[in-house]
């Protein structure tokens, strides 16, 4: 089993390159925190997250515009990680309400409105993108202390 953590969502979608990969040596594929640990989900994002600053604003304007339009960039989000990773097996994703739980589960389909407004924001703000991940950085961050020490 490979957990894949915040490499099959909106702004990072290499865990793609990988599928085949793991399917030719039987491995199950568990998706996991496909709204990027917050960073597709409305509201701030902790101070301890480790994403460039390029991801950040992309997500944020990428929320911003689906605000705009009154879509969930939350729903988008989820329902393309469990749609658009052929060969993944399950998905998984952090709640902390009840209504959060129903608003996932309203996340299985997604209108053509819906689907167009996807199209835009992949175009727009995450297809630009040349850093869509964070790996590395906080062992960087952590080297750096060290170092100085």
């Amino acid at each position: 089993m490979v957990l894949s953590y915040c490499r099959g969502t909106l702004f990072d979608d290499t865990l793609r390159a990988y599928i085949s990969h793991f399917q030719e040596r039987g491995m199950g594929i568990a998706n996991a925190a496909v709204l990027g640990m917050g960073l597709l989900a409305q509201g701030p994002l902790p101070s301890w997250h480790p994403a460039p600053e390029e991801v950040r604003n992309a997500c944020n304007n990428a929320q911003q515009y689906c605000q705009s339009l009154g879509v969930s960039l939350e729903k988008l989000g989820l329902w393309y990680s469990m749609n658009q990773f052929p060969g993944v097996h399950t998905t998984v994703v952090g709640m902390t309400t009840t209504k959060m739980v129903e608003q996932n589960l309203n996340s299985d389909t997604i209108s053509t409105e819906e689907q167009l407004i996807l199209n835009h924001i992949m175009e727009r703000y995450f297809a630009p993108l040349k850093v869509r991940h964070w790996e590395g950085r906080e062992l960087a961050k952590i080297r750096a202390k060290l170092s100085r020490r």
